[in-house]
């Protein structure tokens, strides 16, 4: 059967589960994109794993080692709303249908929910700035054709349909953690095998029989002499020994995160003053970049968070015009203000045709609420083949924000034509066209 992908839906941004290893160590772990970076849900995660705390080992029983080690492509950083997403994971890892990073799937599986002791799923906070930074993902893998089902608890459903989803996807409310899985096409734990490390699977049924007869010798239940046990569990010679299930199928290796993933920081190019655009006489700059993947990699791996963007400046063509980017495809834009003293800056971006969505919210200081010294930056995600056309506008002003810059931001986001001097404050507009 297919792979399927699992995406945990945080504020930050969406977090794949890249993959699930079982381990020989004290405690389970969540780890950053196959590094060292230990999370700090770890030790939420060993207590949803393990007994009497967790449902993890009781829903899917399985031979020693006795940990396991959990990656993903962004950090998952507080809250147990990503409870849901790690329970369906471990459903689809136990049968062999967990898609790694880079792994070819049909279908990805979304989900945001804590999960009890009796697997009742309960509703979490945050939906909408769950389904904000979900949107670029979402358009990604709708346009690619890629089914997805969004999970959520009954009691944040109606949160989610109005926080705007793309067309086409609607939240499925999901009462229990099983009833999750079947939207991943698992449908009852009876289905599911323990998840095994390779080469563990010939000890398994020995050590599943001296497990159940410790437990049961605890316990004071067995009162049989010693030579009866074989007959007790099924093993004597005169009874056939029960067939055991294959191990499942590791899953293939990951595709690899190449070192360009981490480069999110780039180099100005080789004329500052192309590409680091001066706001008027004020000691202030704006610069813009394309963010593009990395080698290997494609947008919607960046839109997800399983590989970090490359920014490149983009740099001036003329008066009011920004160079086309030569390097395909675009994944977003970036702009960042640089002021050099406590300024007030108000930051208009007025879409020509096309659309975007933001994948960082814009930070409140570049609405003038408040000067700022030092950079503000901006970003937002592009959906793949859609032509974004559009201009940007830069107010800058060293007074707080009054009623003539209140005035020129609504003007600027109208598309009036503001006067580059005077008002008390400077302007810098600019046009540009990025095509995805």
């Amino acid at each position: 059967m297919s792979k399927v992908r699992v995406v945990i839906a945080t504020t930050e941004g969406p977090a794949e589960i890249d993959r699930i290893t079982p381990e020989d160590a004290a405690q389970s772990v969540v780890c950053l994109r196959r590094s060292s970076q230990v999370l700090p849900i770890s030790t939420g995660y060993d207590a949803f794993v393990r007994r009497p705390s967790g449902v993890i080992d009781r829903e899917f029983p399985r031979a020693p080692p006795s940990a396991y080690r959990l990656d993903v492509s962004a950090p998952v950083t507080n809250g147990e709303s990503w409870q849901l997403g790690v329970f369906i994971a471990h459903a689809l890892a136990a049968v062999g249908r967990l898609a790694a990073s880079g792994e070819p799937c049909e279908r990805v599986i979304v989900a945001t929910g804590r999960v009890d002791n009796d697997l009742r799923v309960q509703p979490v906070d945050s939906i909408y700035q769950k389904a904000h930074a979900l949107r670029p993902l979402l358009d990604q893998l709708q346009m690619r054709g890629v089914v997805v089902r969004l999970v959520a608890p009954p009691d944040n459903q109606a949160e989610f349909e109005r926080a705007g989803l793309p067309r086409g996807i609607r939240p499925t409310a999901v009462d229990d953690a099983w009833a999750a899985c079947a939207e991943a096409g698992v449908a009852a734990a009876s289905s599911c095998r323990p998840i095994v490390r390779p080469g563990t699977e010939s000890v398994r049924p020995l050590q599943w029989a001296i497990g159940l007869v410790a437990l049961l010798l605890a316990c004071g239940a067995v009162a049989l002499a010693p030579e009866r046990w074989p007959v007790l569990f099924g093993l004597s010679s005169s009874a056939p020994v029960p067939p055991v299930a294959p191990a499942a199928t590791p899953a293939p290796p990951a595709v690899p995160i190449s070192e360009a993933a981490v480069a999110t920081t780039p180099a100005l190019a080789s004329d500052p003053s192309s590409s680091v655009l001066p706001i008027g006489g004020q000691p202030a700059t704006l610069a813009v970049a394309a963010l593009l993947p990395p080698a290997g990699a494609t947008c919607p791996q960046v839109h997800m968070g399983s590989s970090g963007a490359v920014a490149v400046p983009v740099e001036r063509s003329g008066v009011g015009t920004l160079a086309p980017v030569r390097q395909k495809p675009v994944c977003g834009l970036r702009f960042s203000v640089i002021a050099e003293k406590p300024l007030h800056v108000g930051v208009v971006l007025r879409v020509i045709s096309g659309r975007y969505v933001e994948s960082r919210r814009k930070p409140a200081l570049l609405d003038g609420t408040a000067a700022f010294i030092g950079t503000q930056s901006w970003e937002i995600s592009l959906p793949s083949g859609l032509a974004f056309a559009y201009s940007v506008t830069v107010l800058v002003a060293e007074s707080a924000l009054g009623d003539d810059l209140r005035l020129a931001l609504r003007l600027a986001a109208a598309g009036d034509e503001l006067p580059t001097t005077g008002g008390g404050f400077a302007v810098l507009r600019l046009k540009h066209e990025a095509v995805p």
